[in-house]
């Protein structure tokens, strides 16, 4: 008798179906991210799944992107939803305050470990380009590890690999830049 003609093969087929979710398979975890440099970091964190969608694509700005109705509607399906703020992204603002509740929401400039410094045309504001600080996005990466693992925590473990691979490439940039401030530093 063969392993594909045995009697209870059908049951077996269903109790690994039932069981695929506790491994990473099938499970369906959707993400969104409003920008690009951030949406790079949040792609190589989850590679090995589906990635997160990317809300401002091509060739717009996130100051004159407007979200079209049918990503509007869009936006509900999502597990996780990581943006910049209102600073970057006023068109974001009302269609994230619409959204149901199912949605974990993510507002970047509001994360307290990161270092954000005011706007230099308004101090009352933030400076949306926190990323440009090398420092801040290796915080960004360790933060967002967390979270992933915690509200993916079947693919644990691939985020916790995957960080460690892109830790590696923002720890070369970093050492790239603080070698490059020092030739500045020593006048070269």
């Amino acid at each position: 008798m063969s392993f594909f003609n045995f009697p209870g093969r059908r049951s077996l087929i269903g109790v690994l179906l039932l069981l695929l979710p506790l491994f990473g398979f099938g499970s369906d975890f959707r993400v969104a991210v409003s920008i690009k440099p951030i949406h790079s970091i949040v792609a190589g964190l989850m590679k090995g799944t589906d990635g997160p969608d990317l809300l401002i694509k091509g060739t717009q700005t996130p100051y004159d992107f407007n979200l079209p109705e049918s990503q509007r509607e869009k936006l509900n399906q999502y597990d996780l939803l990581i943006w910049v703020g209102p600073e970057l992204e006023t068109s974001l603002e009302d269609p994230i305050s619409a959204l149901a509740g199912n949605t974990r929401v993510i507002e970047l400039l509001s994360m307290q470990s990161m270092k954000i410094l005011p706007a230099r045309s308004n101090i009352d504001k933030r400076d949306p380009y926190f990323w440009l600080d090398n420092r801040n996005i290796i915080i960004l990466l360790q933060d967002l590890t967390r979270l992933l693992q915690e509200l993916d925590p079947n693919r644990a473990h691939l985020y916790a690999r995957n960080s460690r691979e892109v830790m590696k490439r923002l720890s070369h940039i970093d050492r790239v830049y603080e070698y490059g401030y020092r030739g500045l530093k020593a006048g070269l």
